[in-house]
């Protein structure tokens, strides 16, 4: 005798009650993950910093404040700090780092070391080169960029690279990385607020689509338990940020996975 009711495939059931919306957020997810995953590009990321230090001014009443360096007079010194990290899942050799001043002035020295080492990071030898017979002229263009070379650069290593610049008028000093290394792509991380290690905008723009989809899903199968939802809603609205954060670092983490 034939059962009349047909067998349900409980995978289907499953996803049958699931949201619209939870269904298309991890559709996304996979559709990234398998785009990470065949195309696994490698990327170093970098912010930068600037902080002044000296500033030359002349003021008929105040007087003339003038600011040298080596006994040679500068206008507006900044500090410069660019923070370098190695975000993928290899460990690199010979990596070449130039760092480029923009605008009207120029870097007075740069020195740079990785985390967890002792010694500094060297000059690139090609680039120490160029100063060998050069006039004034190329000596005023190779003032304005600096090349580091990072012999081993081990996955999740950060470099911080030190550089004195000056400016000539009063604007903030501009400095840009570059770094052609084979696989890998730059990309520039904006400095500001962060919520462990992730930007604060990205971190509380993760916590709230996460936690309107938690109580999206919750609402759905706890319809007769309204008061705990509204619990779980308002210590979610508390953490929201910070497990907007947890969640990025974990897809970071399984980017890493994946190449």
């Amino acid at each position: 005798m034939v059962d009349p009711t047909p067998a349900t495939n409980p995978v289907l059931n499953f996803l049958s009650k699931l949201s619209p919306i939870l269904l298309l957020l991890l559709g996304s997810l996979l559709t990234q993950l398998w785009n990470r995953f065949r195309t696994r590009t490698r990327r170093f990321t970098w912010k930068v910093w600037h902080k002044p230090i000296a500033m030359a001014a002349s003021n008929s009443y105040l007087g003339t404040v003038t600011v040298q360096h080596n006994g040679v007079p500068v206008n507006h010194v900044h500090m410069t700090t660019v923070e370098f990290a190695n975000d993928s899942n290899e460990d690199q050799t010979d990596v070449v780092l130039t760092l480029s001043f923009q605008g009207a002035g120029h870097i007075i020295n740069s020195t740079g070391y990785i985390h967890g080492t002792l010694g500094p990071i060297p000059f690139d030898p090609d680039y120490v080169a160029l100063y060998t017979g050069a006039n004034a002229a190329v000596i005023n263009v190779l003032n304005t960029y600096v090349v580091h070379k990072i012999a081993v650069f081990n996955r999740r290593q950060k470099a911080t690279f030190t550089l004195l610049v000056v400016r000539d008028d009063y604007s903030s000093p501009v400095v840009i990385a570059s770094c052609n290394h084979p696989g890998f792509k730059l990309e520039f991380l904006p400095s500001g607020t962060e919520i462990y290690g992730v930007s604060f905008n990205l971190a509380v723009g993760t916590g709230i689509l996460l936690t309107a989809a938690i109580l999206m899903v919750l609402s759905r199968y706890q319809q007769h338990h309204q008061n705990w939802n509204v619990v779980l809603g308002w210590f979610l609205g508390l953490v929201s940020a910070s497990l907007g954060a947890a969640a990025v670092k974990a897809w970071k983490a399984v980017g890493r996975i994946l190449g």
